[in-house]
């Protein structure tokens, strides 16, 4: 509603008032300012709406399963969400990369991940993707993977 009403004072200053007034300064400082206002509207706005979609779904209705890590970096699973009134749009992940052998694990790399994926509530749903990493040594054993939820959006 606020959008609507910027958008007809701008169009009321520019076609009813500009031809009267074009060379005035006054003129210039009302449109640059009209300008400006809607922007940071708009701005605001678009913030706004992607803050409450990260706050729709907690981390704690999200569930990873059957998680796989390969050498050539493709990282796949499932995505649980058990949100039972939003769809989760996009994940965020960090994931820390170990080579472990026996019980003796040590640190190879760490990444984060973005999935973009549409999980209806209480659906679960398979992704497949590539895991940026800072870098990735041959496993002198078997790697093994701690991920934490960063973040989820949803709508």
């Amino acid at each position: 509603m606020i959008a609507w009403i910027f958008i007809a004072l701008f169009l009321v200053v520019v076609i009813v008032i500009a031809p009267r007034f074009k060379h005035s300064i006054q003129f210039y400082i009302v449109l640059f300012t009209i300008i400006l206002l809607m922007a940071l509207y708009f701005f605001w706005e678009r913030e706004s709406s992607r803050d409450t979609a990260q706050m729709l779904i907690p981390a704690s209705e999200i569930e990873l399963t059957d998680l796989k890590f390969s050498f050539n970096r493709k990282f796949s699973g499932q995505i649980t969400n058990s949100s039972t009134d939003y769809t989760l749009t996009e994940l965020g992940l960090e994931v820390v990369i170990e080579d472990c052998i026996n019980s003796d694990c040590t640190f190879s790399s760490k990444g984060l991940m973005r999935i973009w994926k549409e999980v209806p509530p209480g659906q679960t749903i398979a992704f497949d993707q590539y895991l940026k990493l800072d870098k990735l040594e041959k496993p002198k054993g078997q790697f093994q993977w701690e991920t934490e939820i960063l973040y989820t959006e949803g709508r």
